[in-house]
């Protein structure tokens, strides 16, 4: 018999499909399957995210005034438009396959079906595996060209690979053949929706990179973090700390939020103390010698500023609106980690809470983390989950961290905040792939 080692890639592809076969034929536990339904809601739920954030970041590239930069954020956004596209394509092709005349859109009903996989993928007179390799390949020589900062780009490189993993002798199948030849039809939309994911995460990863490089130049740029969630702080404040008494706009103000503090420095060449300010919505007060405001809902918020001896200095008004969702990440020593990135395992001891905070350029905002699940895969197929009751790691989720291994993840999801209005919302999960 001849001696073929699978590459690590064929080997993951065929433990996937095995947890799936004995998933549907087994009864499974409601823990394992709440995992799998979280890992797959997550997916989705990124996805749109990064899409939102995506086309911000275009937004703010237009704005920055450099034509030849914005001009190549465009290409890569029309790039990864044309690889959502596709892919979503192919998804319902595999579920239309799979389903014959049981077919509905939007929805896939045989889940265990082994043909419809490689058939759509790898069979010659359709070649949609090869049209989708040279489509990523495209959009990954164009970023790589383009992009300045060295590490970023090369996470980028990662992300969108395609080579195949050569085995013990040397040889390698096709990118695609290893990915899509054993896979179900569920397992296949499942790597489809982890792909969309590898795009829209490598397109935001270079506008920032276009963006800095726009900004750099009129000597914006302050700092790049490690995690390469690379962002240019023009406040230059340290906001490394939950700020555990609520949420300021510190900022110059233009629109007020929700739920929050802001600031309100109206006329800065009188003290505060000599001035008097009334609203129609919601709550002014004098804190820190500077007056803010906490408007109590999202309209308009007109403000009345008087000297203290009674004299009408103005009348301002105000658009009130609710604070965009914030972003999550862990606390790694002095890294904000959100999650993505490969991160060492040497890393992983210096884990210590998981916050969320906003920020458009001009403030930030700290919300404080009441609450999140901490979900862990493992190469054996193992799903693990458990809960923390604030922002910081129990012990049994540190000891569980600190026995992951390379290869492994951890989803940190449900991540409930609280806005200093006491208002809760859940903001997206965080990914974190054990280099």
């Amino acid at each position: 018999m001849a001696n073929y080692n699978l590459s690590s890639r064929q080997k993951m592809i065929n433990l996937i499909y095995i947890i799936l076969m004995a998933m549907l034929a087994i009864n499974v536990s409601n823990d394992v399957m709440d995992g799998y339904s979280v890992l797959n809601k997550d997916c989705v739920v990124q996805s749109s995210h990064w899409m939102t954030a995506n086309k911000a970041l275009l937004d703010r590239l237009k704005k920055a005034g450099a034509d030849s930069l914005y001009d190549k954020g465009l290409k890569i956004d029309s790039m990864t438009l044309r690889l959502i596209g596709f892919t979503n394509g192919l998804k319902e092709r595999i579920a239309k396959q799979a389903d014959k005349e049981k077919y509905v859109k939007g929805k896939l009903i045989k889940e265990e079906d082994l043909k419809s996989v490689p058939y759509i993928m790898l069979a010659p007179t359709q070649g949609n595996g090869r049209k989708l390799r040279e489509d990523i390949d495209r959009m990954r020589t164009f970023v790589g060209e383009n992009m300045k900062e060295i590490v970023a780009r090369n996470i980028v490189m990662t992300y969108l690979n395609t080579e195949p993993e050569k085995n013990s002798m040397g040889t390698s199948f096709s990118w695609e053949r290893e990915s899509f030849s054993s896979l179900p039809a569920i397992g296949g939309i499942l790597l489809i929706n982890r792909i969309q994911e590898s795009v829209l995460l490598s397109e935001n990863m270079a506008l920032r990179d276009l963006t800095l490089q726009a900004m750099s130049s009129d000597g914006d740029l302050k700092a790049l973090n490690e995690a390469n969630r690379i962002a240019a702080e023009q406040t230059g404040q340290d906001v490394s700390d939950i700020d555990e008494g609520g949420m300021e706009n510190t900022g110059t103000v233009t629109d007020l939020y929700t739920g929050m503090s802001n600031k309100l420095d109206l006329f800065p060449g009188i003290p505060a103390k000599k001035l008097i300010m009334t609203t129609d919505n919601g709550k002014v007060r004098l804190k820190n010698n500077s007056w803010v405001i906490v408007p109590d809902n999202s309209s308009k918020a007109n403000i009345t500023v008087r000297r203290t001896n009674g004299k009408l200095l103005g009348k301002f008004s105000f658009n009130v609106r609710r604070i965009p969702d914030p972003t999550p990440y862990i606390q790694m020593g002095d890294i904000k980690y959100m999650g993505g990135v490969p991160v060492g395992r040497n890393r992983l001891g210096e884990i210590g809470h998981v916050g969320a905070q906003y920020s458009d350029g001009d403030m930030t905002v700290n919300f404080v983390v009441v609450g999140f699940e901490t979900v862990f895969t493992g190469n054996d197929g193992k799903i693990v989950s458990l809960h923390s009751g604030s922002g910081r790691f129990t012990e049994q989720q540190l000891e569980r961290i600190r026995g992951l291994k390379s290869g492994d993840k951890m989803y940190v999801t449900s991540i409930t905040v609280k806005d200093s209005g006491g208002n809760h919302r859940e903001t997206e999960s965080i990914t974190v792939i054990v280099n």
